[in-house]
């Protein structure tokens, strides 16, 4: 079920920034998401190129040389004649094609290593993501809670205003001692300190809502509703989910990449074949000639003093710290899981635990304030009862928004938010 904390009662301004406007705001203009969602298309870019290299290159060459001695315009090739033409300055235009006929599936592990990057990138930009929803969501009860604390300071100034011209009324009629005044004034001037650090907490926490939005100047915060829910404890239910969620999926990818980048370096003991071919035209003495050829070239590195060893065992240890890491990241899932689940099932309680602390304070204070006035108790008893009040009213205030804010934790574990 949800409910409005009880500070809602204050009041709210007619046109305020909604939560799901700061988020839709912060996914939009947020830098440091505009910088990961750039990777991803750059990724995409990188896979085509990738791509591209299978179909090898097409060449445009053109070029003019100036000779001390003549030069034929082709190869001399039998039967020699003597009128073969010559110049000095010969000119020649072409097309080349270059193709790689066999890598040692080089080239495949390179369009697959892209492809893997490319989803990764785009599991990163949604962890990102997430955690920017997250954050702007956590500040955003942290701006609410301060603004809630902050009325409730105020008006427990203005409830101890009232009281210290009451009793300072009462010294001039001699009804009271100077003392209660004193100690009136001096619980006021504490009031006010506390009010003082609560505005300043307040524009810091504006300020780094307003950087993770990225917006210069910040809006009036429109109050949400506590949302009581009923959460399924069970470890296995989340455990089962750990796989399927991006935070896991990509620490996976990247043991994958890594067997993929072990591949590459296994090519390396492959010959390498190539196939090259031109066609162009030679000019010079007012002669020109056709010229073409193709062939096929291939190249086997025989022995390197141990050069590609050393890469292979570097790749394998690249490989076993991604099986690692992702083993880690597993139980590391499985541990905040617990967590958010033992947190919010304990703020629930404390919740419950400071509304009945609440209500029995405020009759305390309210009795403690008719004591004094007919001279049951001292100043002292009163103020006490007075502070308890606020401190339980104001560790009520905490909890609620504590309590939203590990429900808030739990869905961005979960990856629930629709992005």
């Amino acid at each position: 079920m949800r409910y409005l904390p009880f500070f809602m009662l204050l009041g709210m301004p007619l046109f305020a920034l909604t939560l799901d406007e700061a988020v839709h705001t912060a996914l939009e203009k947020n830098p440091n998401i505009n910088l990961v969602r750039s990777d991803t298309l750059k990724q995409k870019q990188l896979l085509k190129q990738s791509q591209a290299l299978r179909f090898g290159k097409l060449d445009a060459l053109a070029s003019y040389t100036h000779y001390n001695l003549p030069r034929t315009l082709k190869p001399l090739v039998p039967p020699i004649e003597s009128s073969v033409p010559s110049t000095q300055n010969l000119c020649s235009v072409g097309v080349t094609y270059t193709v790689a006929l066999f890598t040692g599936f080089e080239e495949q592990s390179d369009i697959e290593i892209a492809e893997l990057s490319t989803v990764i990138a785009n599991s990163t930009l949604s962890i990102t993501s997430q955690q920017l929803v997250y954050n702007v969501k956590s500040l955003y009860l942290k701006i609410l809670a301060s603004q809630a604390l902050l009325q409730a300071q105020l008006s427990y100034l203005k409830a101890v205003n009232e009281l210290h011209k009451n009793i300072v009324l009462e010294v001039e009629l001699e009804k009271k001692a100077k003392l209660d005044a004193l100690k009136s004034a001096a619980a006021i001037e504490e009031s006010k300190l506390q009010i003082i650090k609560i505005r300043s907490n307040l524009k810091i926490l504006r300020a780094s809502l307003s950087e993770l939005m990225g917006v210069e100047n910040l809006e009036e915060l429109e109050q949400v509703s506590i949302e009581q829910v009923a959460l399924n404890s069970s470890l296995n239910v989340y455990e089962k989910s750990i796989e399927g969620l991006e935070r896991y999926r990509s620490v996976a990818l990247n043991e994958k990449r890594a067997q993929k980048a072990q591949d590459k370096v296994r090519a390396l003991y492959y010959p390498q074949v190539m196939f090259n071919s031109y066609y162009g035209q030679n000019f010079g003495a007012g002669f020109d000639e056709n010229l073409w050829q193709a062939g096929v070239t291939a190249n086997w590195t025989l022995f390197d003093f141990g050069k590609r060893s050393a890469q292979m065992q570097s790749a394998e240890i690249i490989q076993m710290q991604a099986k690692l890491h992702s083993s880690k990241m597993k139980f590391l899932m499985k541990k905040e899981f617990i967590q958010a689940v033992s947190n919010v099932e304990s703020e629930q309680q404390n919740i419950k635990s400071n509304q009945a602390q609440v209500a029995l304070l405020n009759e305390t204070q309210r009795i403690e304030q008719v004591r004094y006035d007919n001279g049951a108790v001292e100043l002292n008893d009163l103020l006490l009862a007075k502070a308890k009040y606020l401190l339980t009213q104001s560790r009520l205030i905490e909890t609620e928004f504590r309590y939203q804010d590990a429900l808030f934790y739990l869905e961005y574990l979960r990856e629930s938010e629709t992005l």
